[in-house]
């Protein structure tokens, strides 16, 4: 998960001014957090990684980027919380995807 630019949803940096992207070369009042998640998707032909961007990160972790954020920081000094979170909502859960790949 990363905080990026409200406009090209680049990465930024915090700062004491708001947070600065180096994309749009501007510094803006707010951030939104977005995931980015990688998996290892394995069937009987092998297994590929994959990297699911932005929104398609809502869907598989079940809860939005800022809402996990939140999460994440409420149970910062109870880490058993987070582990049970994860078990119950996105470990294990079979999810329906369509892989389009390519070997190099």
């Amino acid at each position: 998960m990363y905080d990026a630019c409200p406009v090209c949803r680049k990465k930024v940096q915090d700062e004491a001014a708001g947070y600065k992207c180096e994309s749009c070369s501007k510094i803006y009042g707010t951030m939104v957090p977005t995931y980015m998640l990688a998996a290892k998707i394995s069937d009987l032909s092998g297994s590929i990684y994959i990297q699911f961007p932005r929104e398609l990160g809502d869907a598989i972790m079940g809860v939005s980027a800022g809402d996990f954020k939140d999460f994440k920081e409420a149970t910062r000094e109870d880490p058993e919380a987070m582990k049970k979170y994860l078990q119950e909502n996105v470990l294990n859960k079979y999810h329906q995807i369509l892989v389009k790949a390519s070997t190099d």
